[in-house]
């Protein structure tokens, strides 16, 4: 993730925890998520879900990140997914892809 902030031109705040990440979401809605699966105390569905009920998210494309990801949930979010491991060029292309269209 931190090669989003480093290579890219694109705004992105690096949280560490889902708390943290609901902490942000209050101050700044942003233009895309990139939300990994595995977190501390509560995985990336239950954040997702939680960012849900805080406003809609149907404006904002999320990617969840996960190397064992039950796709069936990730269907009903809508999330796109990318698995691990992956390549960061493939990540910049996902984020670059989604921003432009």
């Amino acid at each position: 993730m931190q090669a989003i902030v480093d290579e890219t031109p694109y705004l992105a705040f690096l949280v560490t925890d889902a708390f943290q990440a609901l902490q942000v979401f209050r101050d700044f809605l942003p233009d895309l998520l990139l939300i990994d699966y595995q977190l501390p105390k509560m995985n990336g569905f239950e954040l997702y879900d939680s960012l849900r009920d805080q406003v809609d998210l149907n404006e904002i494309p999320a990617v969840m990140i996960s190397a064992n990801l039950p796709q069936h949930e990730a269907e009903k979010r809508h999330l796109i997914v990318l698995s691990k491991p992956f390549e960061i060029d493939d990540l910049i292309e996902t984020v670059t892809k989604i921003l432009t269209d």
